[in-house]
């Protein structure tokens, strides 16, 4: 039982199972979010409802694709396992990493940015500046959208980012976004 497992209420048990019934269809999946969701709130201190909303955007958001129990294990355990991981070791909330991840993992997402490397960014981002979640998730979200204009590329050459590459048909093309950025981050 997942209430005395994890010291919650019935009920937030009951309201967590609802949520992921919601999305998934096949009760191991959805037993297997809501233990996965509850392990969040009680490893990262969040209620078991924003637990739930978290994790759900973050699948849905990184275009995760849950069609089995197995797949329900692997893409939960990778999102909690993140996200406590770097609240635990690089001193930010998993609160501000959910956050972040709220406003911009879909333009990551679409830029090809790989979930691993969205949340160093997101990490990173929070550490050095101890601004919010939501407002780093912002700050990535503009970048996404803006990163490949004249003036981005420009400034990114001239702190010395190597923003292209030469493709397999020798053609110059714009190098992976997250490999560009983490490029930038360690100058």
């Amino acid at each position: 039982n997942f209430a005395v497992k994890y010291g919650e209420s019935y009920q937030d048990v009951a309201r967590s199972a609802t949520l992921w019934g919601r999305m998934y269809k096949d009760n191991n999946i959805i037993l297997t979010m809501t233990d996965a969701a509850m392990k969040l709130a009680v490893a990262d201190s969040f209620s078991i409802v924003e637990a739930n909303k978290n994790l759900e955007s973050s699948v849905a958001q990184w275009g995760f694709q849950i069609k089995s129990n197995n797949d329900a294990i692997i893409v939960s355990n990778k999102i909690c396992d993140s996200w406590t991981a770097i609240a635990h070791n690089m001193a930010v909330s998993a609160q501000d990493l959910s956050a972040a991840n709220q406003r911009a993992a879909t333009s990551m997402h679409a830029m090809n940015v790989s979930f691993d490397v969205g949340q160093a960014l997101i990490a990173t981002m929070l550490r050095n500046t101890q601004q919010s979640g939501a407002e780093i998730g912002n700050a990535i979200k503009s970048i996404m959208g803006s990163i490949h204009s004249e003036k981005a590329i420009k400034d990114l050459q001239s702190w010395g980012v190597e923003v292209y590459k030469f493709g397999q048909d020798g053609q110059r093309e714009f190098r992976n976004v997250g490999n560009v950025l983490v490029d930038l981050m360690i100058k």
